[in-house]
């Protein structure tokens, strides 16, 4: 019955993020020219399914719901709802031509920025995706430290662009990488193993995804 489960989740996870796949690039060592989810979709969907199936034991309900919404497709984003233009670019401000989607906020220099200077991971644009949807190598059963701060960091991203989005007058990229530090401080809130990870994170060395 539990593998019955695991095979149904799989399943699932692998429809939702078939948008992502670059059919051109299956292979395990492929790389994707558009940036997107490279490698076997069965195998990757696997390694997704496993990482949401751990990440509770790692990190609070709040960032939990913020990586499940992610790999589901699950922003309010103006791309998911087709909608066009420069009143629908990036909420951080990055760029009035830089669109309201997952596929430039996962490589947002705001974004970017902030996980090098807070999370000490350098998250190189062609893998971000990757990393977004829990699908890098970084993020490996024995790097359970990576998957939580880059689960943190997605959740930090999702708060503040949900909140510029309701308050769309008050976007400037230097308040959004002020409101991006207190979303990281909040999903850690009440998680005490999060807590010290992130407050020591500072002494670690830099960490390459890509």
């Amino acid at each position: 019955r539990q593998r019955q489960m695991c095979i149904r989740d799989r399943s699932r996870v692998r429809e939702r993020l078939q948008r992502w796949f670059d059919t051109n690039a299956a292979g395990p060592s492929d790389h994707s020219a558009r940036m997107l989810i490279v490698g076997p979709p069965r195998q990757v969907a696997t390694r997704v399914t496993s990482r949401l199936q751990r990440l509770p034991k790692l990190v609070p309900p709040r960032v939990c719901s913020a990586a499940f919404r992610t790999v589901f497709n699950g922003w309010c984003t103006a791309r998911r709802f087709q909608n066009y233009g420069t009143e629908h670019s990036c909420k951080l401000g990055c760029s009035p031509d830089a669109a309201d989607s997952i596929e430039h906020y996962c490589r947002c220099p705001i974004t970017r920025e902030v996980f090098r200077k807070k999370l000490r991971i350098d998250l190189q644009p062609a893998k971000a995706l990757m990393c977004f949807t829990m699908a890098t190598r970084e993020q490996e059963e024995e790097e359970e430290e990576i998957l939580a701060l880059s689960m943190l960091g997605v959740y930090a991203v999702y708060m503040c662009t949900n909140h510029y989005r309701n308050n769309p007058s008050q976007v400037n990229p230097q308040r959004a990488m002020q409101f991006l530090g207190q979303c990281l401080i909040q999903g850690c809130q009440g998680h005490k193993k999060l807590i010290r990870l992130f407050d020591k994170r500072w002494e670690s060395p830099m960490t390459v995804i890509g």
